[in-house]
């Protein structure tokens, strides 16, 4: 037995007996559809809370190709970040550390929490979406001085995770009162985070090739082994579709077996642009302040 069956009968284990292998379709019939939504025991959508048929996953990748993925993209990445983290300096600022920043983090994440255990059935692992990750990373910069650089330095290649729910974004299982209004609030709020520390230089930005491919490697090698090795499995324990690691969002270009492989490398991209995007507000933010100055 390979270490690949073993992986993935070790997922099958964890709850993926209970994941259908076909499509649950769209909401049309109400009450009285009879869609199944689990199996092992057989369990009908319309018995489940609102918003849990729209997350609930599905197995549209075998378990095998899940198992060869969780084992070869964490390894890999995780020989990136081997080798980037003797380059990694530790936060040399002597800045206390932002009090509305840390009341602003804990009071998004506890509204968060709130709606989470307040759901369906293992809602409160959404905690794992990019926004509620982005809050967590906010709060530890402001917890954790010796990281705070590194911290914020990533974040600004995150950003654009938040940026592209304003084109793009799935507020399906938002059911409870007030939730898609406070989802828009909550990412509203998010925006201000990096531009706080980048616009009042407490985590400056170099013009600097280096510099810049090694946050953006940094950014990518942690993002891509969290929701390889951690996600993936808490999926497949809660079986829910956490940030889409089992099955692709309705209406988007990756929907071949590897989509999660072509999400990878469209998230790396935006990584690239963010960071992009951050040097040059930087650079044109610094060029104002001497134009002030000489005024």
């Amino acid at each position: 037995m390979t270490i690949v069956v073993v992986v993935a009968n070790f997922l099958v284990w964890l709850g993926g007996d209970r994941i259908i292998n076909t499509p649950i379709p769209k909401e049309e019939s109400g009450y009285f559809s009879y869609d199944v939504c689990y199996e092992n025991p057989t369990t009908y959508c319309r018995d489940l809370l609102p918003g849990h048929r729209e997350v609930a996953a599905t197995w549209f990748l075998t378990p095998e190709r899940i198992a060869i993925e969780t084992l070869i993209v964490p390894l890999a990445l995780g020989a990136i970040l081997l080798l980037l983290l003797p380059y990694i300096p530790k936060s040399s600022s002597p800045d206390p550390p932002s009090l509305p920043i840390r009341l602003l983090s804990i009071i998004c994440l506890s509204v968060q929490v709130i709606y989470k255990i307040s759901g369906y059935e293992n809602k409160i692992a959404f905690m794992v979406m990019p926004c509620n990750v982005l809050w967590t990373v906010s709060l530890l910069t402001t917890l954790i001085p010796a990281a705070r650089d590194i911290l914020v330095q990533c974040f600004y290649s995150f950003q654009i995770l938040v940026w592209v729910v304003f084109v793009i974004s799935d507020t399906s299982d938002l059911k409870m009162p007030f939730e898609i209004e406070f989802f828009w609030i909550n990412h509203i709020l998010l925006v201000t985070v990096p531009f706080y520390y980048l616009l009042s230089s407490r985590v400056p930005v170099k013009l600097c090739v280096l510099d810049f491919l090694k946050w953006w490697l940094l950014s990518c090698s942690t993002t891509g082994i969290f929701y390889f090795a951690v996600v993936t499995p808490l999926a497949i324990s809660t079986r829910l579709n956490l940030n889409y690691m089992l099955s692709p969002p309705p209406g988007v270009p990756f929907s071949s077996e590897n989509f999660r492989l072509q999400s990878m490398a469209a998230m790396a991209f935006g990584f690239f642009i963010s960071r992009l995007i951050t040097v040059v507000i930087y650079q044109v933010a610094l060029m104002a302040g001497k134009k002030a100055k000489q005024h």
